[in-house]
C-alpha cells in the first residue's frame, strides 16, 4: 500500500450522486442531471473533483449525432482539470488535494506487437463503445490507472492556462517544462 493512499474524510457523508452533462441520444440536446457518485473500483483508481472541463469538437460531434455510443445515457466530456478527492491503495504518484490534468483517455499499458506498439485506450464521455468511462463534464469522476492517466500540475496557475494540456499528459509535461505566466 502506498504511503500516499488515503480514504474519504471520516464522519463526512459521502455524496451518492453528483451533477453531470448527460447525452441521452437526442440530437441537439444534452441535460444537466444527477448521476451516480463515482467510487474507487480498482486499486489503481482515484476520484477527482472536476474544477474545469472543456467542450471540444468531439463533444459537438456527439451533440450533433455523429459520434458516441448508441447506449445512452452517459455523461459527456473528455478534457478536464481537477483536484484529487480520493486515492486507491495502489496509486503511488498522487494524494488527496493534488491538482491534476486528466488525459482524454485512460490506459494501463501499451500493447506491443512484432511491428508496433499501440495503446488500448478507454475514452471519457463517449459511452460504452469507447470504454464506458464517465465523462469529465461532471462534478466528480473516477480515473482508472491514475499513475499513468494523470499529470500533477502546480496550484499557482489558473485552470484556463492548463486546458490545452488536457488532450495528452505529454502536453502537460511539456507545458510544465516550458510554462511561464501569460497575459489574460
Amino acid at each position: 500500500m502506498s504511503s500516499t493512499s488515503t480514504s474519504p474524510i471520516p464522519h463526512r457523508p459521502r455524496p451518492r450522486t453528483n451533477r453531470g452533462v448527460v447525452w441521452e441520444g437526442k440530437v441537439g440536446q444534452v441535460v444537466v442531471r444527477e448521476i451516480p457518485f463515482p467510487r474507487v473500483e480498482e486499486p489503481e483508481d482515484v476520484i477527482v473533483r472536476i474544477t474545469t472541463s472543456a467542450i471540444c469538437g468531439t463533444d459537438l460531434h456527439t451533440y450533433r449525432g455523429y459520434l458516441g455510443s448508441p447506449n445512452v445515457p452517459y455523461a459527456m466530456g473528455h478534457e478536464g482539470i481537477g483536484v484529487v478527492h480520493e486515492v486507491g491503495p495502489a496509486v503511488d504518484s498522487f494524494k488527496v488535494g493534488d491538482r491534476v490534468v486528466i488525459n482524454a483517455s485512460s490506459s494501463d499499458r501499451p500493447i506491443t506487437t512484432k511491428n508496433s506498439t499501440v495503446l488500448q485506450l478507454d475514452s471519457y464521455g463517449l459511452g460504452s463503445l469507447f470504454g464506458d468511462l464517465q465523462g469529465l463534464q461532471a462534478e466528480y469522476v473516477r480515473i482508472p490507472f491514475a499513475d499513468s492517466s494523470l499529470v500533477a500540475i502546480p496550484k499557482t496557475l489558473p485552470d484556463r492556462q492548463w486546458l490545452r494540456a488536457t488532450r495528452s499528459p505529454s502536453s502537460a509535461r511539456a507545458l510544465l517544462g516550458f510554462c511561464a505566466p501569460t497575459a489574460p
